[in-house]
């Protein structure tokens, strides 16, 4: 592997630990959350980070293939999962818990999609 897949590959693998965090966040979130809405934004955020995980993984094997326009859908994916639970918090109103690890996800993300553009 050239060190810019190396690279790559170490973003990947920062992102999902970001994305395992975020999980137990959530989960730990909704097991005390008293507002309807705000456990709706959070079951939602949920399954979007559990979708987001899976895509991570696909980005990560279709790196180790060398199919850099498959990381590039599978990140995108994955960064859209992460907007669409922060959406589900604006939409209810809600302050989200996560809105930090949100960020950074969101940024490590950016940072793999514009070294696989190099690549």
């Amino acid at each position: 592997m050239n060190p810019i897949s190396t690279l790559v590959f170490v973003l990947l693998l920062t992102v999902f630990s970001t994305q395992i965090f975020c999980q137990n966040l959530i989960d730990q979130a909704c097991g005390s959350a008293k507002d309807k809405g705000l456990k709706q934004a959070l079951t939602n955020c949920a399954e979007n980070y559990g979708d987001a995980i899976d895509q991570i993984q696909s980005s990560t094997a279709a790196l180790g293939s060398k199919k850099y326009n498959d990381v590039k859908t599978w990140v995108s994916a994955a960064m859209n999962n992460a907007a669409s639970c922060e959406q589900g918090f604006q939409d209810q109103s809600a302050k989200s818990p996560i809105a930090s690890s949100s960020t950074t996800f969101t940024q490590l993300s950016s940072n793999v999609l514009a070294i696989t553009n190099h690549l």
